[in-house]
């Protein structure tokens, strides 16, 4: 008898691992004639083999563990070949060391799914194909080869998987794909060619930006997969704050796949992953929902990649057991002819709901920075190639709303709060290099995914981009800087002796006058320090600040609704009820402290990216005065100016800054 030979509603059997006795496993779970297979996602994650409670013993090899591993658990994705694609030796090896009825669900290579990948992940003999302009570039897009050689791709990886499927190990193909992307018809042209090349393959379609579509581009999405027989990646996370990333829960074909997540580590301890031991509560509340997919699924599988050590195996046997045991109720399959199209996907999702985690619309998620500690990240809105907004000292990514509104219709804007800034955490060791933002920005670009990048800054925020770029040339195709903060070598002797020039009474203590970056002939970055340790950090409410800043400049002349994005994103509840800035005082300074410090000056010369420099001639503000020579050092750089406008453009004129921006945007090659 096999492992799903047992009676409908009862745990399958479990295979003792021979070497060492074994305990019992979860191989499946079997409710009439579908099958509910429970795994993690790595069998070799350091972690859970430094946890010790899991295998045997720590000096098991690799053979060995993976032959425990499939006596345990029925299915495991493989995530490794997201960043190098395997060969069919090593699929050859898994094959032959798991157990009868164990399968593999095989992350497709970042390549083949519109996401980054380094260079040296492409095989040797193809590396001649690169196209010339992008072989200097730190990652490597689809777009970067011809379409016959990604075609070749497609056929190398797919030659790599036949020893799974042929000894019938290989669950899925799981194509992964970067959270910009959206059921436009260029992205489902392109997700239906990578499912034709799998033909014959389970194929899963991970879109972790589903929860941020619209009902009907959602419902649309689901009823394209659900025609072509693809199944959704769902994903379960526990529960959390509002505003954070989620998806949808619905089953789309034979095969229902749903991931456990788990939640972004406060500590940052674990980057790029999110580890969370699940409650046994947690857990129970997702059984219904897995009972429901496999009524209109074949198969369903359930993996844990809540990445904590020994938790993801732990949960997965504990939902496993959870599973199993509520299965004393009856249980009603529903049949499979055209009318249950709607139904098998609204079952699942509206079951989904009681646990307030289906289908939401989120703008906010949280990804790890260079430094290991989360940032915040915004998406707030649009669809097309994606864009990435970088704020002004003191600011928050949310700031760049009203310009957005300009700009989601030919992009998908994303904006972060830097490092100390908004939501985002402060760095533990209080470090506020502009290098470290600059790497921030390219970790948190990386972590997205996706090709085609563009970018927008303002003060410190373009910057921060140029360094960036500069850094890592071709990250970005077309950049737009308002008021970029980058010190021209004779003008640094004058911004460190321009501190003497702001008196310690120079500004109140209460003053609510944010220092902005630049705000007069006499001062750079050093003496705003100077003027941002006196700034008040605390009101008694948001209403409260909101009402002190309309009536003090530059605050009283910006847009309305900036200005309360501003206030309602850039400060903190304290237990007394009143709220403080979220950038403290001391932490701005820091960050204008060590502006003459950043190299981006000299190695604008790097800057591959075309890029449109701004200015507002208003003021006279010593950034704005440095902006043209700025753009004359960038190869692809231009310069354009405002004049009726000051250094807080992107705040007093939002809508005039976004047009310029598009418009720069849309004119890059």
């Amino acid at each position: 008898m096999s492992a799903f030979d047992e009676p409908a509603g009862i745990p399958a059997a479990t295979t003792d691992w021979s070497p060492g006795g074994g305990r019992s496993g979860c191989a499946a779970v079997r409710i009439e004639d579908s099958k509910i297979r429970f795994g993690t996602a790595s069998w070799a994650d350091k972690r859970l083999v430094r946890a010790g409670t899991f295998y045997p013993n720590k000096s098991m090899g690799a053979a060995e563990r993976l032959r425990f591993y499939s006596s345990e658990f029925s299915v495991c994705e493989v995530t490794t070949t997201y960043r190098y694609p395997p060969t069919a030796p090593v699929t050859s090896k898994w094959a032959e060391r798991s157990v009868d009825g164990f399968v593999f669900d095989v992350c497709a290579w970042s390549l083949l799914t519109y996401g980054a990948a380094v260079q040296d992940s492409l095989w040797p003999d193809l590396q001649e194909a690169i196209l010339p302009r992008f072989r200097d570039s730190r990652r490597l897009y689809a777009s970067h080869l011809p379409a016959e050689v990604l075609d070749e791709c497609f056929e190398r990886f797919r030659y790599a998987l036949l020893p799974l499927f042929n000894a019938g190990r290989l669950g899925a193909v799981v194509l992964r794909y970067p959270a910009w992307f959206s059921p436009r018809p260029a992205n489902l042209d392109a997700l239906e060619r990578a499912a034709a090349h799998l033909e014959g393959f389970r194929v899963v379609v991970d879109v972790p930006g589903t929860g941020w579509y619209p009902s009907a581009e959602r419902d649309g999405l689901l009823d394209w997969l659900e025609e072509r027989d693809l199944a959704l990646a769902c994903t379960a996370s526990p529960p959390q704050e509002p505003g954070v990333r989620g998806g949808s829960i619905a089953s789309t074909s034979d095969l229902a796949f749903i991931r456990f997540a788990g939640r972004p580590d406060p500590e940052g301890s674990n980057r790029g992953r999110s580890p969370h031991r699940y409650s046994p509560a947690e857990l129970e509340a997702w059984v219904s929902t897995i009972e429901d997919l496999a009524s209109s699924a074949s198969e369903v599988h359930v993996i844990m990649d809540n990445a904590a050590g020994a938790a993801p195996v732990d949960n997965a046997r504990e939902l496993a057991d959870l599973v199993s045991r509520n299965l004393s109720a009856p249980f009603e399959r529903r049949s499979d002819d055209a009318s249950t199209t709607r139904r098998r996907r609204e079952a699942a999702t509206s079951r989904a709901g009681s646990s307030r985690l289906a289908a939401v619309k989120a703008e906010t998620t949280l990804m790890k920075g260079s430094s290991g500690f989360d940032l915040a990240v915004h998406h707030l809105g649009g669809d097309g190639p994606p864009l990435m907004l970088a704020h002004a000292t003191g600011f928050h990514g949310r700031c760049w709303s009203t310009v957005a509104s300009e700009l989601t219709d030919h992009f998908s804007v994303w904006a972060l709060d830097q490092r100390g800034h908004g939501s985002s955490a402060r760095p533990p060791d209080g470090r506020f290099a502009w290098d470290l933002f600059a790497s921030d920005l390219l970790q948190v670009v990386e972590t997205i995914g996706g090709h085609g990048w563009c970018a927008g800054g303002h003060s410190l925020g373009g910057g921060v981009v140029l360094l960036a770029e500069a850094r890592a040339p071709g990250t970005f195709a077309s950049i737009c800087c308002y008021e970029p903060v980058v010190v021209p070598p004779h003008r640094l002797e004058a911004v460190r002796s321009a501190e003497a020039k702001v008196s310690d009474d120079a500004v109140p203590s209460d003053d609510a006058v944010p220092t902005g970056d630049a705000s007069a002939e006499t001062r750079g970055p050093v003496s705003l320090a100077t003027l941002a340790r006196k700034r008040r950090a605390t009101f008694a409410s948001r209403d409260a600040a909101l009402e002190n800043y309309r009536s003090k400049p530059p605050f009283s002349a910006f847009d309305p609704a900036a200005l309360d994005d501003y206030v309602r994103y850039g400060f903190v509840d304290e237990p007394d009820g009143s709220v403080s800035l979220a950038c403290r005082p001391d932490d701005e300074a820091a960050v204008f402290e060590m502006a003459p410090s950043s190299p981006t000056w000299d190695l604008l010369g790097e800057v591959k990216a075309k890029v449109t420099v701004f200015a507002g001639r208003k003021g006279g503000d010593p950034v704005g005065l440095w902006a043209e020579a700025i753009a004359s050092r960038i190869p692809s750089g231009r310069f354009e100016a405002f004049d009726s406008l000051d250094h807080f453009g992107p705040m007093t004129a939002p809508s005039a800054v976004g047009q310029a921006f598009a418009q720069s945007l849309l004119d890059s090659p």
